[in-house]
């Protein structure tokens, strides 16, 4: 019985290969040759069937050969997707093989397809607009074939984050046969840029909710197609990106100048924007039937991009002692742009809306507050102390003269020029002060006195919005922004909200989805501050160190315990994004280096014990070659001093001596710079 079953066993193994090897060998026939490709529509231009040698593409998917018969110029092809068949005939044209008819089993109808060695323009009209689901949770599906891909290569797709101003980027290896599938998470319709390893391919796409994007990608011609919802569009956008003619965009730039006058540079920009429109309109009056959704895109991103030109400027403004602002002539133009803003706001991201907002926000805003001013707001946003708008203007005439006070004595401004800026406000600021001294002002200040910490965030984050004051702003708008400030606030400090802050976003946000952001990264840090904390031996306690006032002393202390070994100091703070940014490389580093006598020394500047344990557990940054000091202002302050740190993140490297050999050491992210300069000090 036994020699029956393996005699079988044999047989079915044999029968199996001599099928597959039967499919493999009538893949490889000349027939074959002729149906491989890309078969677009003669009428509309729309790319419909792929066939390759080992699967075929329909219909934004992957279809599997279930069997594929040649008969002089016809073929009949049955395709195979789960429990799904294609039944097809195709008919090739006597006299050009990039030429068949093809019927199939969901269409009856005889259509003449054509093979092209690229993507044709389209032929035919198309007047759809984007969907807006509102900013409701939904998602994209990007699947493709990258043909002739290189083995272990992968895919990139990068989607701006309108929420939190950075990229989401998704890795996707491709597998054996160049094949790749991913679900990407999208709250409206949006960017998406696709890239791989050497960057020939390089395409910007946009995705609506729900969308599937099927990209065929041949890596040796770089032939590009693209299937889906939005499969002309992208089609569109792409053969736009490779016109020659688009490279002209590229001339139009203005050299940075902070000197120049704000109102030349306003026109500057103006005649960029026009001559840039003038090149996307001929474009178009090339390809006369673009789709209204490309006209719209190619438009809205000069639009877009001439705006942010604008809101850039800010950054050459004064910011410290004597603010400077732009002139009331500039603004009225980027206010009229603001007004007139293209939606969906994701599709085209959010860095002119950032520096707009955020250069009203600090019109409105002041370097300076006190516990007295930061109360007296927060009573009058809870309704429970009304300021007059007068009152208002006050408070911050008060709160912009203290801080021209301090910045001008900081930065040793003449007192006379102190006097100067300030004189403007000094009745305002008169007034601010009185309404300070009244004693309902004092009582709630006592009142309040227990809930510093707590007022404090959410001041901190009603900064994010003051601009709400006095621009117009649409009610989606609006949850949007707030919804950016506290998803933005919870990254800063990497630490849960308290109870009143949460409960005061969700009463400023309706919207499920927008809600769900934050909460769900207030749920993580939560988890996170729970964790224990892996190798807490690496934290160092100050205990020992409290009495030492003198920079040099402090810092003999701190080094003495680890003489003979390399040592690599990282400045840091749980304030700075640079720093944090860093530390997603330090892993790497330490792996590199485990076995060798090297301390990585971390010593954190102004940072809070919850935020400064959080992060430390969020980047894994313990281990028994790993050491964290959290010293107290004083003292960081005077190792900072000592040791000539002014930007964060700074790196310094001592050698085994406990000598300073390197104040401007490279960083995690220069690998194998750093990883060759801690060896040669060890070598020493």
């Amino acid at each position: 019985m036994k020699y029956i079953i393996n005699m079988l066993i044999c047989v079915f193994i044999l029968t199996s290969n001599t099928i597959a090897q039967r499919n493999t060998l009538t893949l490889e026939t000349s027939e074959m040759k002729h149906l491989i490709g890309c078969w677009n529509n003669s009428e509309s231009k729309e790319w419909r069937y792929g066939f390759f040698e080992r699967f075929a593409i329909y219909d934004n998917d992957f279809w599997e050969y279930q069997s594929l018969k040649f008969k002089k110029s016809k073929a009949e092809i049955i395709l195979k997707k789960g429990q799904d068949i294609l039944k097809l005939n195709l008919t090739f044209d006597s006299k050009a093989d990039s030429i068949c008819t093809i019927t199939s089993s969901m269409q009856k109808e005889k259509r003449k397809y054509i093979r092209y060695s690229s993507a044709p323009d389209f032929t035919i009209e198309n007047h759809d607009t984007f969907i807006d689901n509102g900013y409701h949770q939904d998602s994209v599906t990007v699947i493709g074939y990258i043909r002739n891909a290189s083995e272990n290569s992968s895919v990139k797709i990068t989607i701006p984050n309108f929420i939190n101003e950075n990229e989401d980027i998704y890795k996707i290896k491709i597998d054996s046969s160049g094949r790749f599938h991913i679900i990407i998470p999208i709250i409206n319709t949006n960017s998406l840029f696709i890239n791989n390893e050497s960057r020939k391919l390089s395409i910007h796409t946009i995705a609506e909710p729900g969308d599937t994007i099927l990209l065929f990608y041949n890596n040796a011609n770089n032939d590009t197609r693209i299937m889906g919802q939005n499969g002309r569009l992208n089609q569109e956008l792409i053969n736009y990106q490779r016109d020659p003619s688009t490279n002209e965009l590229y001339k139009y730039t203005l050299r940075y100048d902070a000197k120049m006058d704000h109102n030349v540079y306003l026109i500057e920009q103006q005649k960029i924007y026009n001559k840039r429109m003038e090149i996307v309109e001929k474009y178009i009056s090339r390809h006369p039937q673009l789709s209204d959704k490309f006209k719209l895109i190619k438009h809205n991103n000069e639009f877009m991009l001439h705006a942010s030109s604008l809101m850039q400027r800010r950054f050459v403004l004064r910011l410290n002692f004597n603010k400077e602002f732009f002139n009331s002539e500039y603004m009225a133009y980027v206010d009229q742009l603001y007004h007139q803003l293209p939606q969906p706001y994701t599709i085209y991201g959010n860095g002119f809306l950032t520096d707009y907002l955020g250069y009203y926000n600090d019109t409105m805003n002041s370097n300076w507050f006190s516990d007295t001013t930061m109360i007296i707001k927060y009573a009058n946003r809870k309704g429970e102390y009304k300021l007059t708008t007068q009152q208002k203007n006050d408070l911050f005439a008060y709160e912009h003269v203290m801080s021209e006070k301090n910045l001008g004595e900081y930065f040793g401004i003449d007192s006379i020029e102190i006097e100067t800026v300030t004189k403007p406000y000094k009745e305002a600021f008169e007034r601010g002060k009185q309404l300070l001294q009244e004693k309902n002002v004092i009582e709630l200040c006592k009142k309040y006195e227990s809930m510093n910490g707590e007022i404090m965030e959410l001041m901190q984050i009603q900064e994010g919005f003051t601009c709400f004051d006095t621009i117009a702003t649409s009610p989606i708008l609006k949850e949007l922004i707030v919804t950016k400030a506290f998803s933005g606030y919870l990254h800063y400090i990497k630490t849960a909200f308290k109870d009143p802050t949460i409960d005061y976003f969700k009463s400023l946000v309706s919207n499920e989805s927008l809600r769900g952001i934050v909460l769900k990264q207030q749920e993580a840090y939560m988890h996170l501050a729970k964790q224990e904390l892996e190798n807490a031996e690496s934290l160092k306690r100050n205990d020992g160190l409290k009495n030492i006032s003198d920079a040099n002393e402090l810092l003999k202390q701190i080094i003495a315990p680890y003489k003979g070994k390399v040592i690599y100091m990282d400045f840091w703070g749980t304030w700075c994004s640079p720093c944090k940014a860093e530390m997603k490389y330090t892993p790497d580093i330490k792996e590199a280096l485990k076995d060798k006598e090297v301390i990585f020394m971390y010593l954190a500047n102004h940072s809070t014990e919850d935020s400064w344990k959080n992060i430390i557990k969020e980047y894994h940054l313990t281990g028994t070659n790993v050491v964290h000091f959290n010293l107290p202002d004083e003292q960081q302050e005077l190792l900072e001093k000592s040791l000539s740190i002014n930007s964060f993140p700074t790196f310094i490297l001592l050698d085994k001596e406990g000598n300073i050999v390197d104040r401007h050491a490279p960083r995690p992210s220069q690998k194998q710079e750093l990883i060759n300069r801690i060896n040669e000090l060890l070598t020493k």
